[in-house]
């Protein structure tokens, strides 16, 4: 008789517990917006992007840009700490809805304290600024806002981009030049080209000849890029390992070119040092400063554009003809 007894007090104080648990978890349930009441999300994570972490990045501050999965979360500014332990980075937001934010997702928002959040401290114009852990560069990481109107969290995606960073931030180890990645179509003529060059990155000291010779076939393209140095024994872009194509003078070597109008980021290693040296640069061609090398070329292509241009006009002298010649028949009659 007393298990029995036992047994029963032990179910009534079981049930007692979950019936006062439930109450709890509903509430922090309803601190957490739903889907249906969050506008819609969109990736921000890119194809081809790889995360980068502390460790990648050359220790120090920086302006990075931050792309948000919902517009009404919008980082118009961000400065990046990188340190030795970590990364943490001071977010301004577009707006002054949010109370706090917190680096997780609004389900797991609802079991931390109030120390774990980033709260909001207004910068010297009013703008409301948090800071936030950032765990990798170029990856999705969940942030979750706690509205101060609707009382709730509010989930997002965020991402610090690599990219925006200033050259030779990321160490040459994570550059993106290791990955390889689907080149875009060279939108040009077949033929040789000379076209201006653009380097960033290193010392500042590295400089290469512009412009550069630049050979595109069927909407592939290989430049001939001449150092200021015999001192670069190996470059690597989009993956792939290039050593130089001269033996005596400055360093040359053929790469392809990836993308026109936008930076390219390759690495080169310097010997010039105590001991060879991989240093990340990024070079930008410029599409519009494209001439052909080869005076004959360029003598054909202009006679194309003037032949089409000369049809073009001539049909249009034809239009007008007829034109002209129906609307005489028609006063006529």
């Amino acid at each position: 008789m007393n298990k029995l007894k036992k047994f029963t007090i032990s179910l009534i104080m079981g049930a007692m517990f979950l019936a006062s648990a439930v109450p709890t978890y509903a509430s922090a349930n309803n601190q957490v917006a739903t889907q249906s009441e969050r506008i819609k999300q969109s990736d921000v994570e890119e194809k081809g992007m790889y995360s980068i972490k502390a460790s990648d990045v050359v220790e120090g501050k920086y302006d990075v840009k931050v792309e948000s999965s919902s517009s009404m979360f919008r980082v118009v500014k961000a400065k990046l700490s990188v340190k030795p332990e970590g990364m943490t980075a001071v977010i301004t937001l577009g707006g002054k809805g949010y109370e706090k934010l917190y680096m997780g997702t609004g389900e797991e928002a609802v079991t931390k304290g109030e120390d774990a959040y980033s709260k909001y401290v207004e910068d010297a114009k009013g703008a409301y600024t948090y800071e936030v852990k950032v765990d990798a560069l170029d990856q999705s990481l969940e942030c979750t806002g706690f509205s101060k109107r609707k009382q709730k969290w509010y989930d997002h995606q965020i991402l610090f981009r690599a990219d925006s960073l200033p050259a030779g931030a990321i160490k040459a180890s994570a550059s993106k030049a290791r990955h390889k990645s689907n080149v875009a179509p060279i939108d040009l003529k077949n033929g040789k080209y000379l076209m201006k060059v653009s380097l960033k990155g290193g010392s500042g000291r590295a400089k290469i000849t512009s412009p550069a010779e630049v050979v595109v076939k069927n909407k592939k393209a290989t430049a001939k890029i001449q150092w200021s140095s015999k001192h670069y024994d190996y470059m690597i872009v989009n993956g792939k390992k290039y050593t130089p194509v001269n033996k005596k003078g400055n360093s040359v070597f053929e790469i392809p070119v990836l993308v026109l109008d936008k930076e390219m980021i390759v690495i080169g290693d310097t010997t010039a040092m105590s001991k060879p040296h991989e240093i990340e640069y990024r070079m930008t061609f410029d599409k519009k400063s494209a001439k052909f090398a080869n005076e004959k070329e360029q003598i054909g292509h202009n006679k194309a554009t003037n032949i089409a241009v000369v049809a073009i006009i001539g049909a249009c002298v034809a239009v007008l003809g007829g034109i002209l010649v129906w609307k005489k028949k028609n006063e006529k009659k």
